[in-house]
């Protein structure tokens, strides 16, 4: 039975995130227009093949984890709330190297970079590259 191994990983990194931040900051999937003052974005980006057994796959799945913020405060306390949002979610990462993923679990999940940017709609916007790797059976 074939199973959508993007979909199942990321709605597993969705849960996680949201579990972690609630309401304080929103987690979608995929590009469109969004309205909260922050909020993260998961874009899949690539998957590639790690290593290949005569029944199963191990890839690397990465993506682009796109945080917003803007306030009505000054640009140094909308940074200061920048780097303690990007702290917890650096700690909830290193923390929970596997989440759960439908039957199996992702496994070694890791920030690898990120990138901080000014922006005029949003005082930052902040691009992180995270991956995860996943093993999945093939008939």
């Amino acid at each position: 039975m074939a199973t959508n191994d993007w979909k199942n990983i990321t709605e597993g990194i969705s849960r996680l995130l949201s579990k972690e931040f609630g309401s304080l900051v929103p987690v979608y999937i995929g590009e469109g227009d969004y309205s909260e003052n922050q909020f993260l974005k998961i874009i899949p980006v690539s998957n590639e093949l790690v290593e290949r057994v005569v029944s199963a796959e191990f890839r690397k799945y990465n993506y682009n984890f796109i945080f917003y913020t803007m306030s009505n405060t000054t640009k140094l306390l909308a940074l200061t709330n920048v780097f303690r949002i990007l702290s917890r979610l650096e700690s909830l990462i290193a923390n929970k190297r596997t989440f759960s993923v439908g039957i199996l679990d992702a496994i070694n999940g890791s920030l690898e970079s990120y990138e901080i940017d000014e922006s005029d709609a949003y005082d930052f916007i902040v691009t992180m590259n995270f991956s995860c790797g996943y093993l999945s059976r093939i008939n």
